[in-house]
């Protein structure tokens, strides 16, 4: 297994990567793997990041993991990307502190480290 890391800038590696990639590379790396992690701020930078042009360049049968806040994923493209499972793909809504789940997707998994399942 390879890792490939990506950030704001391109910079050296550390004991884990050999580089790290800037941001702006994405486009060309998003096609060679088969597993992305998303894991960053949210940010005017980043709201939106995982876009339709994100998600169009990630190949078939590929693994989206967002464990960054909710805005960083474009979710009507993430819709139209899972395609007919989309139309059960909703995210998850917060009422009075507590977080009500309304994913129902076949293959999806999709989750929130505060989730709070009601009745």
């Amino acid at each position: 297994m390879n890792l490939t890391a990506v950030a704001s800038r391109p910079r050296a590696g550390d004991d884990l990567v050999d580089s790290v990639h800037g941001v702006d590379e994405l486009p060309a790396l998003l096609p060679t793997h088969d597993v992305v992690i998303v894991i960053v701020p949210l940010s005017e930078a980043t709201t939106g990041l995982v876009d339709r042009d994100f998600l169009a360049s990630m190949p078939d049968g590929a693994l989206l993991v967002n464990v960054a806040r909710g805005k960083v994923v474009d979710t009507e493209a993430l819709v139209e990307a899972v395609g007919p499972a989309g139309s059960e793909l909703r995210s998850t809504s917060r009422t009075q502190n507590r977080c009500r789940p309304t994913i129902r997707c076949g293959a999806c998994l999709v989750s929130s480290s505060r989730l709070t399942w009601e009745g």
